[in-house]
């Protein structure tokens, strides 16, 4: 037993010495890249302090050697080094990023705190952007869905080209159990910002929701760029199976529902649908080979589970 624990506090101290190198080398990249956009990194630094204040007053984190983070002065030293060197030091954020900003925080606080919570924190009084975006998101926890839908239309008004605002005007929809009205500000918040696969999974999820025939070959194309980008969304493959389905591919919709079994680690399922698929598809095609690569992963390994 002595032994065996030696050996499990070997492999631990090899797993943290690589998890600080890790940790280390993504500071640096995150200073770089701030750099590379002409931005000060004084608030990545600040942040870290803040995260060593917390953690100081915390004896789980006292050992560097049992802590899964660099120990934190040299850390923040070596931060520290980086920012001062960088010729934008002192750069002050732009009124844009501030704004997007405070447009985040306002969204996080309606959309995590209590609605009460959140309206205490941004009261009807404040008529600010920020504000009003989260009063929306409050508002449509509560939910009081009329107010939600003043305060964001509201917000659509007075700035028409910001494609989070339709993005909650459609999930209001949605969620009022209204998907044929929400389609169409999700599809706005789409034209405005193509290259966002949330908001491409938002609009086919929408599509999918009215239950109309013609939607869903369009569904399916927003789920596809959606899945290019983030091919391990395990929503999206849920989505693009019922999609495959409406339209009477079952060979594909087994296949993304594979894709679905084997993100999440359902391996058994993700062999038996990948066998499905793999009947029906066309031998020596991509989608073919995708089923058989499936089936030569999970299989064995479903085999050595059972």
């Amino acid at each position: 037993m002595s032994a065996m624990a030696l050996g499990e506090q070997a492999a631990m101290a090899q797993f943290l010495q690589f998890s600080r190198a890790q940790e280390a080398t993504a500071d640096q990249m995150g200073q770089r890249f701030l750099q590379a956009t002409h931005q000060s990194g004084r608030g990545m630094l600040e942040v870290f302090e803040r995260f060593a204040n917390e953690i100081a007053m915390s004896a789980y984190y006292q050992s560097p050697f049992v802590s899964d983070h660099p120990a934190d002065r040299e850390r923040i030293d070596l931060m520290t080094r980086e920012v001062e060197a960088s010729p934008y030091r002192d750069v002050p954020d732009s009124p844009a990023a501030v704004h997007e900003f405070h447009l985040i925080q306002a969204k996080l606080t309606g959309y995590l705190y209590k609605p009460d919570s959140a309206l205490v924190r941004y009261p009807v009084t404040d008529t600010s952007e920020e504000a009003r975006y989260a009063r929306a998101m409050a508002y449509f926890r509560k939910p009081e869905l009329q107010k939600a839908l003043a305060e964001v239309n509201s917000l659509i008004k007075d700035e028409p080209q910001n494609p989070y605002f339709w993005e909650v005007l459609g999930q209001i929809y949605v969620d009022m159990s209204q998907p044929d009205k929400g389609v169409g500000p999700y599809q706005k918040s789409v034209d405005l910002l193509p290259d966002a696969p949330l908001l491409r999974l938002s609009l086919a999820a929408a599509q999918l929701a009215t239950e109309k025939p013609a939607l869903a070959k369009p569904a399916l194309d927003n789920l596809k760029v959606a899945l290019r980008q983030e091919n391990d969304n395990t929503f999206a493959w849920y989505e693009a199976a019922q999609a495959y389905s409406d339209l009477g591919n079952e060979p594909m919709a087994n296949l993304s529902t594979a894709e679905l079994d084997y993100t999440v680690g359902n391996l058994n399922a993700a062999a038996h649908f990948a066998m499905l698929a793999q009947h029906k598809l066309k031998e020596g095609s991509p989608d073919w080979q995708r089923a058989n690569d499936i089936l030569a992963i999970a299989g064995p390994n479903a085999n050595r589970r059972r």
